[in-house]
């Protein structure tokens, strides 16, 4: 492995490069399905971080039935004894990688959805300035996207492209992060409020 090049990627660039993204997603959807998205994407991340810890028990005691069923524990003359023998196995969520990933499917999979519904019963994008509405928040998606994933994917620095994770969650950690992002969040919002008592709303797109 000595002869393999590695790359250094500046956290801002990798941050601009999933957020750029996401904004072209948002300019295709438009700012009401974005503002949605990102409103279920605040919510997905306080979910989860306040409610994976009690789920771990129950997980465990379906990976225990489902294990017991698939020994034949419910056809067998002494189930109890296959129950007990099943117990005695690793658990199916054990470590504190494991609830990471817990983290990461629950958190994804509540993303999916809201991207989902909001894309069959969302308002579609009417024009040229929600389009550029979404692709502000869609930006915004992106980076809380960023933000929540990175540090449990890469909890440390990666071989062939070295990733400083510690720096990137400095970034976000900083008081100025924090004021920009809010800052950026409060002129589009103001924007729409404005696009949408303009009466431009049903514009050609």
């Amino acid at each position: 492995m000595g002869n393999v090049a590695t790359w250094t990627i500046n956290q801002y660039l990798l941050i601009a490069c999933v957020a750029g993204v996401f904004g072209l997603i948002g300019y295709r959807r438009g700012v009401r399905r974005e503002l949605t998205v990102l409103l279920l994407l605040l919510a997905a991340i306080a979910i989860v971080g306040l409610f994976t810890d009690s789920l771990v028990a129950p997980i465990n005691r379906f990976g225990y039935l489902l294990r017991f069923a698939r020994e034949g524990g419910l056809g067998a003359e002494d189930p109890t004894a296959v129950w007990r023998e099943i117990r005695g196995t690793p658990e199916l969520i054990q470590s504190e990688r494991n609830r990471e990933m817990l983290k990461v499917g629950l958190f994804s999979a509540i993303i999916l959805v809201a991207y989902l519904l909001t894309a069959r019963f969302g308002r579609a994008r009417s024009g040229i300035l929600d389009g550029a509405l979404g692709f502000a928040v869609g930006t915004l998606n992106g980076v809380a996207i960023v933000y929540f994933l990175l540090p449990i994917l890469f909890p440390e620095p990666i071989a062939l492209i070295q990733l400083s994770t510690e720096q990137v969650q400095n970034t976000f950690d900083g008081g100025t992060f924090r004021v920009q992002f809010f800052i950026v969040l409060v002129v589009v919002l103001i924007a729409f409020g404005l696009y949408t008592a303009s009466g431009r709303s049903r514009g050609p797109g």
